[in-house]
């Protein structure tokens, strides 16, 4: 990984305080572990989803990369493994078979120190997500029938949507401020790429403080995370207070957001892919370049629905991931549990269905 990346980490690591329900598993330290605890794998489990068998690590597992366990995704036309280390020192690799028997070894970036998990995606390619130190996670794109590793930069824990194309993350790197990504593995990492520095204007290095299409905070027409696009967030206190829920054919996201003591459901929908690359055009014979970008919506809970505390001089105070006790998809809306604290009784718990019709465009 390169001195970005680096850097990238050393930011990262002083701000976990601030990073929410997303950082839990960032955080997690160890208990002391007995001699026969540490000849044993951490915790994993075996799930299942059409014709793939999965072995990933069990989530909130914690940092253990002496205890490694096995690691793969199998369906019928891939088996992709995650082989033992030859030496202590050496970088993992994986084993990757595909249905007419060939197989190809891709080595992994050296600081892959635990692989937490293999997706692979409905294009042939795979996703590895990596834990580097226990505090910072890796995201690694494999290219199955090239055999090699296209893309690999450092990020927050992601979250994958059900048909592993999409990846949402917070990527603080070297701000110090929240700005949500989403990284569609259906592109090139080019086209994943959504800024540049100001001495890069033609994206010809490919900066990983840059990678995934920023989400939110943005501007209603802003297509760009550069420099100059990004200096109008630098002063807002976003947090990630909730876990990341996508519906189950993955074309919508939601989480919910605090930012200046306001808790705000943001809603993501996934781009519709009926560009007609060769033509220029839509399948309806009209081309919406909006069609081609993820769209954001947000809903803030204000008035009678603000949990956030009492109002004092500097606003609301309190709001974080106690606020929110759960989302759920509800068909067209999200249902969602919020709970205020009360210094005079029990908390208060709200319950509300907030439908997508609610959530309103970002102001441009």
């Amino acid at each position: 990984m390169n001195s970005q990346a680096r850097f990238f980490a050393h930011k990262m690591i002083g701000k976990m305080i601030g990073l929410g329900a997303f950082s839990l598993q960032m955080l997690l330290i160890a208990a002391p572990l007995t001699a026969q605890d540490r000849s044993q794998p951490i915790n994993s489990e075996i799930r299942h989803t059409g014709t793939a068998e999965i072995r990933s690590v069990t989530k909130d597992s914690g940092f253990f990369p002496d205890r490694q366990p096995v690691v793969y995704w199998h369906d019928e036309d891939w088996k992709i493994d995650l082989l033992p280390l030859s030496t202590p020192d050496a970088a993992y690799e994986l084993s990757i078979t595909s249905s007419d028997g060939k197989m190809r070894i891709v080595k992994l970036p050296e600081d892959y120190s635990q692989i937490n998990s293999i997706s692979k995606t409905t294009n042939d390619k795979a996703i590895v997500i990596a834990d580097i130190n226990g505090k910072i996670t890796a995201f690694g794109l494999v290219d199955l029938i090239a055999g090699k590793l296209i893309d690999n930069f450092a990020m927050s824990p992601p979250s994958v949507s059900p048909n592993q194309r999409f990846i949402l993350y917070v990527n603080t790197d070297y701000y110090d401020y929240y700005n949500y990504r989403l990284y569609d593995t259906s592109k090139t990492p080019k086209e994943n790429t959504c800024g540049y520095r100001l001495n890069d204007p033609e994206h010809k290095a490919l900066d990983e403080s840059y990678r995934g299409i920023q989400v939110y905070p943005r501007k209603g027409d802003q297509v760009s995370c550069s420099d100059e696009a990004l200096k109008a967030f630098e002063d807002e206190n976003h947090n990630l207070v909730s876990n990341v829920i996508w519906t189950s054919d993955s074309s919508k996201v939601v989480f919910a957001d605090v930012k200046s003591g306001v808790v705000s459901l943001i809603l993501v929908i996934m781009p519709h892919d009926d560009h007609d690359k060769d033509h220029g055009r839509d399948k309806d014979g009209n081309h919406n370049g909006d069609h081609d970008r993820p769209r954001t919506l947000i809903y803030s809970f204000v008035g009678t629905e603000n949990v956030c505390g009492a109002v004092g001089p500097l606003g609301p105070t309190g709001c974080d991931n106690n606020n929110v006790k759960s989302i759920a998809w509800n068909g067209d809306s999200v249902n969602v549990t919020l709970v205020q604290a009360n210094p005079t009784g029990p908390a208060i718990v709200k319950s509300l269905t907030i439908p997508i019709a609610k959530f309103v465009p970002l102001a441009k």
